[in-house]
């Protein structure tokens, strides 16, 4: 960058004594520390550590027999050193180390050998540290650099560079920042020591490929690692490797050619002084010479990178761009020859003190601009950045103090001259917000968009998304001359992440408009390795599809899985085949939508029933086994369709419908729903043959098997839905298999359905459905049937009918008269069977001096319900069947003479028997009588001589019972009122007596009812009820509180 013009800016204020508190110190031994402290050595006072905002400032005293020679401080901890010559301790000589906050010092003694005797004499000790105090190094004797490492109880190390060290920068390794590195100068050379992490020892001394060395203070460090150089006026710019090189910027080479000639044509159009304009000439030729020596400086730059060692080469491209491109060295040229440089951010701080310029300059590099100065530049002893300014120090002890102006005001004068390159170095190096610099972007855009420069403009632009309204930049490239520019712009939404639908829609609106085909296929391609598409890819497919480009859409929607797109475009051009073939590679969702839509267009595209066989087949897999989609990943699982999805697609192909469903119930019966086997109902009707229609219904529709029932036994078919189907076909077999359903059971619809001679046979006990088994009202509604068609039949005179019915109603007459016979028997037994035993039944005592039987006896509208007497007569009422006889009257009486006399014998025999139980039932009314009358007048003679329980002889006080058991008071226990003997047994009876109570008593949850009812021992009935399995938890809580009451009575 020879010859640069360097413009420039006053973007910092320069203060001389800015701070009060700071003045008149003794800073001839100073350094910055962590926290912003200042600390510098006093002659009586030690180590101090302070600030313009400290009071009372920190110190380190030193005892009497010691000397702070030097301090150095960690810029990331609170850690520093001092070196100490003392006058008592036998080599004279050690460091303290200690943390700025609580100055308690650790002595670290040096071996004798490393003592740097003449550095201590002539007061140019310096010690060099590294951010976190990891390492601490010095010179010795002038050419060898002494190294210690924490915790600095080993060794130290030792490089001996054979000339004079002029520098020691401590920094970390760009591509390891946990690696310490460690830069050492010579006038000659640069040497790169670099640390291991295990052991921390030097393992690599390398030297520098570069043209020389650098004198005291003319190199520093910058941020990412690298070192500048300054040699002259030519700063230089080497890592461990050797010189770097710029990437390869065409608008950074732009702006070294023309840039500054852009700013010279303002001036121009501000001063047309012919002088100017003649000088402006010389400087452009110039330029041209100096454009000529860059292209030539640039090949041998690109030669001599060739021939440097692979660690310049991987570290320069990898830092500064992997393009394999590269621009030439970065290397800078100052406008004087600087005696101090500092790296200061994005910028250099230099120092000239030749007798004609003595000043401070910050200079800034791209582009080439000076962004403040101070004056003057000589008489510095230390430069550091602090307190938001830099601050120099000066041999006089003075302070100078460089401080930022306001930015946002200072860069806006700067667009307003249209210097954006400046404008954006400067926000750079000053880190304003995105939103700023996106700010200077879009001026400059739209200045040179006012010129017509649109490629710039739109290049810029670009720099602009995200924080610019992408409709301002659209709007004033819509115009179809300028479609090659919004492109571009329309690429850089998609590049950032920023576009939406619209964008897309009016990007491949240019593309096929301008016929970019090559832009197309790049998008195919990037399509197919399945990259993630940087635009809307619906919006994509729809513009090219309108367009035109039909393959190329049906592409981008197979790719990026628009199944449902990419099936409606097949669709529009017949192509079913391959809709059938695509769908055999995506997932159960795809597959239910498409088959859904297009389906039913599809089996009717197959004329060939194998082809039509086959996709019927397909979409059974589907449901059963789940979609054969390709399995990108290894947890990919098969998704199962649902069968209820296709059937509308079977809706013009009945044949297709019965494979379907036969695929299904055969492979996977559990997956057919109520719809399915609805379904299945329906295409009976398809097989025209009536031995194939029942074939089929009993192969699906046997109401006993579990296949057409869900686990908890319901039927997988609507009832509703079958009843209709199959009346509306009049399928009488299915109809007839359907109405004897165990949840059906239309049995008057099943005799309508059968042929007469059937029906009495329905009634027979051997019949394997037991329909003589069900209500009354059957039997009767069978015989009125039976008539009313032998009457139909006179008026037709159908002599077969009536032959047949004649016949039928005779054998209907014959089993009426059988189960007359028998509906004694049964009631009885059913009744008995429900009846509590111990109403019916002796209360048995195995004692033999039992006073008396007792034998309680049902009253008489226990024995006999009402319900129950109508059952006497059989399944149907002897009058009744006169009634229904009647309605034929030529059907003859001797039909019925059979059952008559069954019903008048029943009847007699019934007549005595109720005879037998009045005369019983008095007799025993009469043994009771006598029985209370003895209890209420004459005495009861205990007979008992022993005790029941002890077997010892009764004496008073003792206790006899009706039973016939005495026993001793004590024998008794607790519960005096009951015998113990009979105890467990009066407990089961007084338990049948509860619980056939609480299913004849609604008054059973009261306890006082239950022991009146119950005829015994309050007591008793109250803890035979706690102890019983016929209360809840809430009755047995009022039990208990009866049962206290008692107690206490």
């Amino acid at each position: 960058m020879s010859d640069t013009i360097w413009n420039v800016y006053h973007l910092y204020d320069v203060v001389d004594r800015p701070y009060e508190k700071l003045d008149e110190l003794e800073l001839n031994k100073c350094d910055n520390a962590c926290g912003g402290l200042l600390a510098y050595i006093g002659s009586t006072e030690g180590v101090v550590f302070t600030n313009p905002s400290v009071d009372e400032p920190a110190k380190l005293k030193n005892k009497e027999d010691e000397t702070f020679i030097t301090v150095s401080c960690a810029k990331k901890v609170t850690q520093a050193i001092v070196a100490v010559k003392s006058t008592t301790h036998k080599d004279g000589f050690y460091f303290y180390t200690f943390d700025t906050k609580q100055l308690q010092p650790t002595m670290l003694e040096v071996p004798k050998d490393y003592i740097p005797t003449e550095a201590i004499e002539d007061g140019s000790l310096t010690i060099y540290l590294n951010d976190d105090m990891t390492l601490f190094a010095y010179v010795l004797d002038k050419t060898k650099l002494v190294i210690f490492s924490a915790p600095f109880d080993s060794k130290p190390l030792v490089s001996n560079l054979h000339d004079p060290i002029t520098n020691v920068l401590f920094t970390h390794d760009p591509n390891n920042p946990a690696r310490n590195v460690l830069f050492a100068t010579t006038e000659n050379e640069i040497t790169y020591l670099d640390w291991g992490s295990e052991d921390s020892k030097i393992y690599k001394e390398t030297k520098v490929p570069a043209d020389g060395g650098a004198g005291p203070h003319l190199c520093t460090i910058k941020e990412d690692g690298v070192i500048m150089v300054c040699r002259g006026a030519q700063v230089n710019v080497y890592d461990a490797g050797g010189q770097l090189y710029e990437e390869f910027d065409p608008k950074k080479a732009a702006f070294n050619n023309q840039g500054n000639a852009e700013e010279e044509d303002k001036g121009e159009d501000e001063n047309d002084d012919k002088e100017k304009k003649e000088k402006k000439k010389d400087k452009e030729k110039e330029k041209q010479k100096a454009e000529e020596n860059k292209e030539q400086e640039a090949k041998e730059g690109e030669e001599e990178g060739e021939e440097e060692n692979k660690i310049h080469k991987k570290k320069a491209y990898d830092r500064y761009g992997k393009t394999g491109k590269h621009g030439p060295k970065m290397q800078y040229i100052l406008n004087g020859e600087p005696i101090w440089i500092y790296w200061i951010g994005n910028a250099l701080l230099a120092v000239f003190n030749a007798p004609n310029d003595s000043m401070i300059r910050i200079f800034n590099f791209f582009p080439p601009c000076i962004f403040g100065k101070a004056a003057p530049g000589d008489n510095i002893r230390y430069i550091f950045q602090e307190w938001n300014s830099i601050i120099v120090v000066r041999t006089d002890n003075s302070i100078t103090r460089i401080a930022e102006v306001d930015m946002t005001e200072k860069i806006n004068s700067i667009i307003k001259n249209e210097q954006f390159d400046v404008a954006l170095a400067i926000a750079a190096s000053r880190k304003m917000t995105p939103e700023f610099i996106s700010m200077i972007h879009r001026r400059r855009a739209d200045s040179y968009y006012a010129k017509h420069k649109f490629d710039l403009a739109i290049d810029e632009y670009i720099q602009t998304i995200g924080f610019l309204e992408a409709s301002y930049v659209i709007t004033r490239f819509i115009d179809p001359q300028y479609a090659e520019f919004l492109v571009k712009y329309l690429e850089g939404l998609q590049a950032k992440g920023m576009s939406n639908k619209q964008h897309t829609t009016l990007l491949f609106n240019c593309y096929t408009k301008l016929r970019k085909e090559e832009r197309l296929k790049y998008y195919i391609e990037e399509s197919q390795k399945h990259n993630p598409a940087p635009y809307d890819v619906a919006t994509a497919v729809e513009v090219l599809n309108l367009s035109g480009y039909r393959p190329e859409s049906l592409e981008l929607a197979k790719n990026y899985g628009l199944n449902m797109e990419y099936a409606r475009m097949l669709a529009e051009d017949h192509c079913y085949s391959t809709i059938f073939e695509h769908l055999k590679t995506i997932g159960a969702e795809d597959v239910t939508q498409i088959v859904k839509k297009y389906g039913l267009d599809i089996i009717m595209f197959f004329k060939d029933e194998r082809e039509a066989r086959e996709f019927t087949s397909f979409l059974a897999d589907c449901c059963c086994d789940g979609c054969p989609m390709k399995m990108r990943y290894k947890d990919d699982v098969k998704q199962c369709c649902n069968p209820d999805d296709f059937l509308r697609v079977f809706l013009l192909k009945p044949q297709m419908l019965v494979a379907f469903i036969d695929f299904l119930a055969e492979k996977k019966p559990e997956v057919c729903t109520a719809e399915i086997w609805n379904a299945a109902i329906e295409s009976i009707i398809f097989k025209e043959k009536e031995e194939e229609r029942d074939e089929r219904f009993n192969k699906y529709f046997n109401f006993t098997s579990d296949t057409v029932k869900f686990e908890d036994g319901r039927f997988k078919y609507e009832n509703d839905q079958v009843d209709l189907f199959l009346k509306s076909e009049e399928y009488r077999n299915g109809l007839m298999n359907f109405y004897i359903k165990d949840d059906i059971r239309y049995y008057e619809e099943y005799l309508k359905l059968s042929r007469f001679e059937q029906i009495p046979k329905y009634f027979e006990e051997t019949y394997p459905i037991p329909i003589w088994r069900q209500t009354d009202r059957l039997w009767r509604y069978a015989l009125k049937y039976l008539v009313q068609n032998l009457v139909d039949s006179r008026k037709k005179g159908d002599d077969e009918n009536i032959a047949t019915l004649t016949l039928s109603i005779k054998e209907f007459l014959s089993l009426l008269t059988q189960a007359r016979i028998k509906s004694e028997t049964r009631v009885a037994k059913r009744y008995f069977e429900e009846i509590d035993p111990d109403i019916i039944k002796d209360e048995e005592v195995d004692d033999e001096n039992r006073p008396y039987d007792h034998v309680k006896l049902p009253k008489a509208t226990d024995v006999i319900e009402p319900v129950e007497v109508q059952k006497i007569d059989g399944p149907v009422a002897f009058l009744d069947i006169l009634e229904i006889i009647s309605m034929d009257k030529k059907l003859r009486m001797g039909y019925i003479k059979d059952l008559a006399r069954a019903e008048f014998k029943a009847r007699q025999s019934r007549l005595k028997e109720l005879q037998s139980i009045e005369l019983e039932t008095e007799n025993e009314m009469m043994r009771e009588d006598v029985e209370a009358y003895k209890l209420k007048f004459c005495h009861y003679k205990a007979n008992q001589t022993r005790c029941k329980k002890c077997n010892g002889v009764i004496d008073l006080p003792a206790k006899h019972f009706l039973c016939g058991h005495s026993y001793h008071i004590e024998c008794l226990g607790e519960n005096i009122n009951m015998c113990i003997h009979c105890q467990e047994k009066q407990k089961e009876i007084i338990q049948r007596k509860l619980r056939s109570l609480k299913k004849r008593d609604k008054r059973f949850e009261n306890p006082n009812h239950v022991i009146a009812m119950s005829g015994v021992d309050p007591l008793f009935a109250l803890s035979s009820l706690l102890q019983s399995d016929v209360m809840r938890e809430d009755e047995t809580a009022k039990v208990k509180e009866v049962l206290t009451e008692y107690t206490k009575l």
